[in-house]
């Protein structure tokens, strides 16, 4: 096999793999820091490129920073990722955008769009399960229903979810933010300042989250 072929490899599969894992030293997702760093950035700009737009004209926005701030406490009790958050809300925002959703279903939706995306960024052990979902919402929905969602909305996406979110940017930008020898006015120590640009990262993903202006 040439190296040219080698080159070939499906970097959607090393994501998946790699970005399921952090480093323990440095808190970063491992695709980050390994070999294919380069590579996997290159396939995730290509990705960005061909996303599928948001407008942000669903007639039920208005429920939208409930929904998020509801998605964000789920996240946090199930220990999910920030890819799996960033993945979710652009789920339930693309699908929110495309359909007429009645009020009363807007958290079976979300849930399963989160659901999504935790089976395409978690470790299998972190997936909750179908029958866990229904306690998680105050309707009637059943384990059976949301088997039906999570099919409808997967048909919706052409079964395709892979979507790069400012969070697979994030991590792999804020290596390059603070480089040996860097220093402010303060001398700050240099492991002091990249604690403060991941602190600010991580501000700005959380505030992602809730931005709902588009760029024509």
């Amino acid at each position: 096999m040439s190296s040219n072929n080698c080159r070939q490899i499906p970097f959607s599969f090393v994501i998946i793999m790699l970005g399921r894992k952090k480093d323990t030293k440095s808190g970063l997702f491992c695709w980050c820091l390994s070999s294919y760093a380069s590579e996997i950035h290159s396939y995730l700009k290509k990705k960005e490129i061909n996303v599928r737009r948001i407008h942000f004209r669903s007639p039920q926005l208005k429920f939208r920073p409930g929904l998020i701030d509801w998605i964000r406490s789920l996240s946090v009790k199930m220990k999910f990722t920030t890819l799996t958050v960033h993945l979710g809300v652009r789920l339930i925002d693309v699908f929110m955008d495309s359909h007429n959703i009645k009020q009363s279903r807007l958290p079976s939706i979300c849930l399963i769009c989160l659901l999504i995306a935790a089976k395409f960024e978690e470790e299998d052990s972190m997936i909750p399960k179908l029958t866990d979902l229904p306690s998680f919402v105050n309707d009637e929905t059943t384990k059976e229903d949301f088997v039906y969602l999570e099919f409808y909305v997967l048909e919706s996406f052409n079964w395709f979810v892979g979507f790069a979110t400012a969070a697979h940017f994030a991590e792999y930008y804020s290596l390059f933010a603070v480089v040996k020898g860097d220093s402010d006015h303060f001398e700050t120590s240099h492991r002091h300042l990249q604690d403060l640009v991941q602190s600010s990262m991580k501000d700005f993903l959380d505030i992602s989250l809730t931005e709902t202006i588009v760029n024509e």
